[in-house]
């Protein structure tokens, strides 16, 4: 595939900006998506700076507002005939429960809808047999979810370390129901703990003391962005994983989900979950 075209989410900083200029250098045209226009601007002369011309553009989105999702997937669709790699790469934590436009948790609706529906409003210019993959980034943090579907939109006691956990095993499970929906069409469809990177994740919409928390155990635990990075970068361009579908990666190796990631029943209620939540009357 000549100069295939990837699409990265939420990469304006952190894993999401490394990713994107990892895989410029590997002859990627590089379309990224963020929140605001002056970061997207500086991110996209920071690709081009190693690489240049290989930043193709942005597009701005709000993650936590299925509107922003829709409006930002139609001018990707008018922009770019042919996708080829989308890295769902965007997400965040709450330090108190907050609810979206549509009456939905703000963590679950960001990093798992967030996913859910961007992905299925740009499959039609994922092109079949063509050697297309959708990356997923989730989370180890996934082992500690406690998913109550009757409870996940409007929690009853919120908590922000466990809706974050469950947002990463609903990206675990939404990935492996995707895969095998989308093995007929011979695109992939993988996901990955990136490790505990020195980002500022953990300073955004939240307390002081929790960024004081989440600086100190990046600092201690905390890998370089370089290195949070390489398992993304490793899913959209090796060849190694060219027809691997439907697995979770850690440190650019297939790694072993918790056990309730890999409950068929619930990750099919989950999709019918998250379909009845984004309005879809038929995903694929």
């Amino acid at each position: 595939m000549k100069q295939p075209i990837c699409l990265i989410t939420g990469a304006t900083a952190g894993i999401g900006l490394e990713t994107a200029k990892q895989l410029a250098k590997k002859g990627f045209n590089i379309y990224i998506t963020g929140r605001g226009e002056e970061k997207c601007v500086d991110a996209i002369n920071q690709i081009n700076q190693t690489s240049p011309g290989a930043a193709m553009g942005y597009i701005l989105c709000d993650f936590s507002s299925q509107h922003s999702i829709r409006e930002a997937a139609q001018k990707i669709r008018n922009t770019i005939s042919n996708l080829h790699i989308l890295i769902n790469n965007a997400g965040a934590v709450y330090q108190q429960k907050e609810l979206t436009e549509e009456g939905i948790e703000k963590t679950f609706a960001t990093n798992h809808l967030g996913y859910f529906l961007l992905t299925h409003l740009l499959l039609p210019i994922m092109p079949a047999n063509q050697g297309c993959r959708i990356i997923n980034v989730a989370s180890d943090a996934h082992f500690s979810a406690r998913l109550n579907l009757e409870d996940i939109t409007n929690p009853k006691k919120y908590f922000i370390f466990q809706a974050y956990a469950n947002s990463k095993l609903a990206n675990i499970m939404f990935t492996f129901q995707l895969a095998e929906k989308l093995n007929p069409l011979g695109i992939t469809a993988n996901c990955l703990h990136p490790g505990v990177v020195k980002t500022r994740i953990g300073n955004k919409n939240t307390a002081q003391w929790m960024g004081w928390l989440w600086n100190a155990m990046t600092a201690i635990r905390g890998i370089s962005v370089e290195k949070g990075a390489a398992t993304s970068v490793y899913l959209a361009s090796s060849q190694e994983v060219s027809s691997i579908t439907g697995k979770y990666f850690s440190q650019c190796r297939e790694s072993k989900p918790s056990s309730i990631s890999m409950d068929v029943s619930l990750q099919q209620q989950l999709w019918g979950l998250s379909e009845k939540l984004c309005g879809i009357q038929s995903y694929i």
